[in-house]
């Protein structure tokens, strides 16, 4: 058995007042013995009603595992931590495809990109010709209307039907 306290040194120990140590140990929540007018309260009591067990009851369950069991506790532990860091090497795989696609991706997003400029730049270039050569056309059959001759505009007509063919 460990030493004995006073109410003043339980009060110190536990955090409390010495009336509330008192009064705990009239009501018996802490085991305690009266010699006169003192209380005295054990060591181990005075543990247990701080950590919710005494010393010899954290022993005796101590005494009660089984060794394997522990040892199965600490392999099936070990075995968690491995597949956990496992788990991340995958991740970290993952994420780096996960950029080298998305890389990828706005590669191609930028070339599409730029081919539709392109083309739409291609397709203004088309529609510029062949507003040159209608006004040429026109000027033709202008100049036609007022001098009586007849300007060759045949091939310009197949340039256009060969633009709006491409378009």
């Amino acid at each position: 058995m460990g030493k004995s306290l006073s109410v003043k040194e339980a009060a110190s120990i536990l955090g409390l007042s010495e009336g509330k140590v008192k009064s705990m140990c009239v009501s018996q929540e802490l085991a305690a013995v009266k010699f006169g007018n003192r209380w005295k309260i054990t060591e181990e009591e005075v543990y247990r009603v701080q950590h919710g067990e005494a010393p010899s009851q954290v022993i005796n369950k101590l005494n009660e595992i089984d060794i394997a069991d522990v040892e199965e506790y600490i392999i099936k532990k070990e075995a968690v931590r491995q597949a956990a860091i496992v788990q991340d090497e995958r991740e970290e795989e993952l994420n780096k495809k996960d950029d080298l696609v998305n890389k990828k991706y706005q590669a191609c997003k930028t070339v599409a990109l730029r081919a539709s400029q392109l083309e739409n730049k291609r397709a203004r270039h088309i529609a510029l010709i062949k507003d040159a050569v209608g006004t040429i056309i026109s000027l033709q059959k202008t100049y036609s209307c007022f001098s009586g001759a007849n300007l060759p505009h045949e091939g310009l007509a197949d340039i256009i039907t060969k633009l709006e063919e491409e378009l």
